[in-house]
């Protein structure tokens, strides 16, 4: 099986439920994400096909767990949601591309202290993968739950959205677990945006890390 492997902390149902069906709102030319995948990103593995590979990034996450415990103390995370917001694409157009196509970012917001708890969860892990060669994505992260991707064209359009719903925010609820997931979004996918359709990525858990198991 191909496609990126990667670990994160998946929504709580009710956080799915309730952006899911602000999402539903949204202008029908948006690349709407499924709720269902909702989902924070702490680290992005590459391929990872070889299963001794995937062992042994499997013994590095759980080192990272045990990381985390010992800084923070913590069993979970009380993941709190402080409402919506929006990364802007400023990238320009190039020689080869000469309109931007880069969609902008609406995603949920966690809270403050949800955030850096993800944050904190994060270093751990690509500390550990750091240290052992393997790929880990991005040194830092402002962590976000994307609900859609907006064409560059719907700048005011997302701009409005967020002002008239932006504050919708959730209590924190206690997250214990993360995953190690793989994308097996289909080869079809690019034929679909192509044809003004999107196939919602489909993510495989690999395996699950409890964050009260050392």
């Amino acid at each position: 099986m191909t496609g990126a492997v990667f670990a994160a902390i998946m929504a709580p149902e009710t956080i799915r439920i309730t952006y899911g069906a602000l999402a539903k709102k949204m202008p029908p030319n948006w690349e709407i994400k499924n709720p269902a995948n909702y989902h924070f990103s702490l680290a992005y593995l590459d391929q990872l096909t070889n299963p001794d590979k995937l062992e042994t990034a499997s013994n590095l996450l759980k080192k990272a767990v045990q990381k985390f415990r010992d800084t923070s103390g913590q069993d979970h995370i009380a993941l709190g949601m402080d409402g919506l917001s929006y990364f802007i694409n400023h990238s320009q157009p190039t020689k080869r591309k000469k309109t931007n196509e880069t969609p902008h970012v609406f995603f949920g917001r966690p809270s403050h202290e949800a955030s850096n708890d993800i944050i904190s969860l994060h270093n751990k892990i690509i500390g550990v993968l750091r240290a052992h060669g393997f790929p880990f994505g991005r040194l830092q992260i402002n962590p976000h739950m994307t609900i859609a991707k907006v064409p560059q064209s719907d700048l005011d359009v997302m701009e409005a959205f967020e002002r008239v719903h932006g504050a919708l925010a959730m209590p924190p609820q206690p997250v214990r677990t993360f995953g190690l997931y793989r994308n097996t979004q289909t080869e079809t996918a690019a034929a679909l945006r192509k044809s003004g359709q999107i196939e919602p990525p489909k993510y495989e858990l690999l395996e699950e890390f409890d964050l009260g198991l050392s």
